[in-house]
């Protein structure tokens, strides 16, 4: 079926997201003229619109990371300014060249994320960059100009759109800024033209991420899906409360029981023209909770914050988006179960078995691993209909992931080395961290259940590997009784769906973890020649 639910008034402007960033090669005409300066630097090579800013002079000049120093106001021409890099990434320090390099393009995306918030409130927003020349001895010029674009759009992006009548006298503060922000240069890379194209998928995964749980529930947001997928040119499909009881699928119907809204699963895919219409597609399957309550095991700051459950949900969104949009040559699905996990009197229940999609059996310990039994569904139910070539799914799954691995790594689970060096490669080229960790048989066996087939959670050691331990029974065929043969990571975003500082890249806020490291590994395809080693084991 196709979803007839009528969004909040409120959303209708935001939703199809407009461009945030893009690349033009004209220098006829420019706002601003940025200097990124790593510590040390000698003179900045001259932009063909106007003389470099050298701040060397002034002594509160330190070229430390994230620094800004606007030159003196001139009679005509671009406003000028520079911003800090600091020391040039030492391999030594970084462990390899390779990790040295990422750091490097990850400095240059911060650099430009700076720009943007730092010019926020200007009317600029065509920005000529002159970089100083030793990156090009770190890193490649077009993964550093992907990188400039990227920053701009990660930096520019504001949600604003909920502020009332108390803002009135402020300074107005739109929710995006008016019209792109634009790379100007003296060419184009393709690489930074496909990174413009999945920065349009992160804007709504970081907008549809802000929107509290009485404007987004699963109804509204099949309904923004739709309208999502019209503009972007892909095909959605809502699979209803009725649909997914007929596809027995028990964990989403249990999860989204006592919802405010009853829960679904958005089904969107990417079908290129050129594309055999049986080519297995890759598979992105993320966690929509829209709010988490915990159920029953109620969480003890009753849910604050937990809108952001929903953050792999909206990174699946963004994913498909941005295939779309740069025109993947490949099929991509993207699932999103979506649900609501409150309590009432219809809410699932601690003790109760549930029969999920495979027909697998699930003992609940808890009902605030919830996240896990509408992924699981998901999972089945897209293995076993698209035949995947590969699989992702992400979720903002396990407090375990954060308290191992911190506030900016994703904890990674793969199983299979091709799959595990593209994302490798994406990652040096987006900043999104990873670090695998391990996923055995033996791992399974902490969710032996005595009257089911397995529980949602065990006890409480390595809980983010149970997570994945119980998501394994779920990917292919097979999969009930054995770990999966089908290419599949599992992402557990839980640290880097947020971030709780105003630092660049993200400032406060959702940051659409995900949505870039995923659409890169997608639109770069297969094995890389070289893999950075950011992706620990």
């Amino acid at each position: 079926m196709t979803s007839s639910a009528r969004p909040h008034p409120i959303l209708g402007s935001l939703f199809p997201s407009a461009p945030s960033a893009a690349l033009d090669t004209d220098d006829a005409s420019i706002d601003a003229i940025v200097g990124l300066w790593l510590a040390e630097a000698a003179e900045l090579p001259a932009h063909p619109a106007a003389a470099a800013f050298d701040p060397r002079p002034y002594p509160e000049w330190t070229a430390k990371p994230g620094q800004w120093l606007a030159a003196p106001l001139a009679d005509s021409g671009p406003r000028a300014f520079a911003v800090g890099l600091g020391a040039p990434p030492d391999p030594a320090a970084w462990g390899s060249p390779e990790s040295a390099t990422a750091e490097a393009i990850h400095a240059v995306r911060k650099a430009a994320a700076t720009t943007a918030q730092q010019l926020h409130a200007t009317d600029a927003r065509r920005i000529g960059f002159q970089l100083d020349p030793r990156l090009g001895d770190l890193a490649d010029a077009d993964a550093l100009q992907a990188a400039l674009v990227d920053g701009l759009a990660l930096g520019a992006f504001r949600f604003d759109a909920l502020r009332g009548s108390s803002q009135a006298d402020s300074p107005a503060k739109p929710d995006r800024p008016a019209g792109p922000w634009v790379v100007a240069a003296d060419r184009a890379a393709d690489l930074a033209a496909s990174t413009a194209a999945v920065a349009r998928g992160v804007q709504t995964a970081r907008t549809l991420a802000a929107l509290p749980p009485n404007l987004l529930n699963p109804a509204t947001l099949a309904g923004l899906c739709q309208r999502i997928a019209d503009d972007a040119g892909l095909t959605c499909t809502v699979h209803d409360a009725d649909a997914l009881a007929d596809m027995g699928c028990g964990g989403i119907l249990a999860v989204g029981r006592a919802g405010s809204a009853p829960p679904c699963l958005i089904q969107l895919e990417w079908n290129p023209p050129d594309a055999p219409a049986d080519a297995p597609p890759a598979l992105v399957v993320g966690k929509a909770v829209t709010f988490d309550s915990g159920g029953y095991n109620l969480k003890p700051t009753g849910g604050k914050g937990m809108k952001y459950d929903k953050c792999g949900g909206m990174a699946a969104i963004g994913i498909a988006e941005a295939v779309a949009r740069a025109a993947h040559t490949q099929r991509v699905v993207a699932l999103i179960p979506a649900a609501e996990n409150l309590v009432a009197h219809s809410a699932y229940r601690p003790d109760d078995i549930l029969t999920m999609h495979n027909g697998v059996t699930v003992e609940i310990t808890n009902t605030d691993a919830e996240g896990r039994l509408i992924l699981a569904d998901a999972l089945s139910y897209g293995t076993q209909t698209f035949q995947p070539r590969c699989v992702f799914d992400l979720a903002t799954l396990t407090g375990g992931a954060v308290v191992a691995l911190g506030d900016d790594t994703i904890a990674a689970f793969c199983n299979d080395p091709t799959l595990e060096a593209a994302l490798a490669h994406a990652s040096a080229l987006t900043g999104e961290r990873l670090w695998r960790l391990p996923l055995w048989p033996s791992h399974r066996a902490m969710l032996e259940s005595t009257h089911a087939d397995i529980v949602n959670s065990g006890e409480r050691k390595a809980s983010a590997i149970q997570g994945a331990a119980f998501l394994s029974h779920f990917v292919g065929n097979d999969a009930p009784k054995q770990l999966p043969t089908v290419p599949w990571v599992h992402l557990d975003i839980a640290p880097t769906a947020t971030s709780s500082n105003a630092a660049p890249p993200f400032g406060k806020g959702p940051t659409g973890s995900g949505v870039r490291l995923v659409s890169r590994t997608l639109l770069d395809g297969g094995e890389p020649a070289a893999a950075s080693t950011d992706m620990g084991s």
